[in-house]
C-alpha cells in the first residue's frame, strides 16, 4: 500500500462527524441562531403568528432552559436591553460575555462595541457604513472583524480605527474564527483565500450556487447548507469533501466559537448538534 493511500484512508477513519443530539421543541425555521460565547447555550430566535419566539437550550443536555415571552435571554437579552429593546442584524460576544461587537443594521450606521456588564458604549468603529453586515471578535479576542459588502476591516480591541482592510472580489460566505481564511463564492464555488496574503488556499467546487457556509472554530473545516440540499463538510485546507451530515435539508446553521460542534435546523425546525470531529 503506498504511503499516500494510506494518509488518505487514515484521515477518512479520522474524520468522523457524529450527531451528537437532536435538540426538540422547535417547531418552525428560525430567524436567527445562535451559540453564546462559551459554546453551552444555544440561542434559536424565530417568528410565528403569535411574533417572535426564542427558546434558550443547553448544548450539553439538549434541554430547554429558557423560554422567554417578548425579548430574548441570555447574553443577548442583556444586550437588547442595552440597545433600547433593539435587537441587532449580527452581534459578537467575547467569551466572558461582557463585551459585544454589533454590526450594521440600518443605512449610515456602523458597527458599535459595548459594555453590556457595565451597560455602556465604548467605541463606533469607523469605515464605509453601507448599513448591513457581520461583526466578530477573532478566538484570542485581541481583534475585532466586520465585513461589509466584500470589505473586510481588522480592528485592536479598543481602538476604532481599522488596523487593515481587505478587499474581496466576491460575496464573502464565511470567515474563520482567527481570521486567517476567507471563503468567497467565484464563478467555480468557493474559493477560500488567506487575507493575510491574498493567496488562494483551496477552492470548493460546491455544485449549488450561493449556499450558505461557516467555518468551524478551528477553521479546519467549512460547513456548507441551502433549504434545498442537505449539509455537507467539507476540508478547508483541502478543498475536498468529508461527508454529507444528516439526510434531510438544512435551512440555518451555525458553529460554536470554541469547539468543533455545528447546530443544524431541518425542515421541520428540529434541531441537530454534529460534532465535526
Amino acid at each position: 500500500m503506498s504511503r499516500l493511500l494510506f494518509m488518505l484512508m487514515a484521515s477518512a477513519l479520522w474524520v468522523q462527524p457524529v450527531r451528537e443530539r437532536v435538540l426538540s421543541g422547535n417547531k418552525v425555521g428560525p430567524a436567527g441562531l445562535r451559540f453564546s460565547s462559551n459554546g453551552d447555550e444555544l440561542t434559536i430566535t424565530s417568528h410565528d403568528r403569535t411574533g417572535q419566539r426564542t427558546l434558550v437550550f443547553d448544548t450539553r443536555t439538549g434541554l430547554v432552559i429558557a423560554q422567554p415571552i417578548g425579548a430574548p435571554a441570555g447574553e443577548l437579552g442583556k444586550l437588547v436591553r442595552l440597545l433600547g429593546g433593539r435587537e441587532p442584524a449580527q452581534w459578537g460576544f467575547s467569551r466572558n460575555g461582557c463585551t459585544a461587537v454589533t454590526a450594521p443594521s440600518g443605512p449610515a450606521s456602523r458597527s458599535e462595541l459595548w459594555d453590556v456588564c457595565k451597560g455602556q458604549a465604548l467605541a463606533t468603529l469607523l469605515g464605509d457604513a453601507f448599513g448591513f453586515g457581520e461583526a466578530e471578535f477573532n478566538a484570542d479576542e485581541t481583534r475585532i472583524m466586520t465585513v461589509d459588502r466584500g470589505k473586510i476591516r481588522i480592528y485592536p480591541v479598543g481602538s476604532s480605527r481599522p488596523l487593515h482592510s481587505v478587499l474581496v472580489a466576491g460575496e464573502v460566505a464565511a470567515v474563520s474564527k482567527d481570521f486567517a481564511r476567507i471563503a468567497v463564492w467565484g464563478e467555480v464555488g468557493l474559493a477560500i483565500f488567506d487575507p493575510r496574503t491574498g493567496h488562494r488556499v483551496a477552492t470548493i467546487a460546491h455544485g449549488e450556487d450561493r449556499a450558505a457556509a461557516r467555518f468551524s472554530s478551528d477553521g479546519r473545516w467549512l460547513v456548507t447548507f441551502s433549504e434545498f440540499t442537505r449539509a455537507r463538510l467539507w476540508d478547508a485546507r483541502t478543498g475536498r469533501p468529508v461527508r454529507t451530515l444528516g439526510d434531510k435539508n438544512v435551512s440555518f446553521a451555525a458553529t460554536a466559537p470554541d469547539r468543533p460542534l455545528a447546530a443544524l435546523v431541518i425542515g421541520d425546525g428540529t434541531v441537530e448538534l454534529w460534532r465535526l470531529r
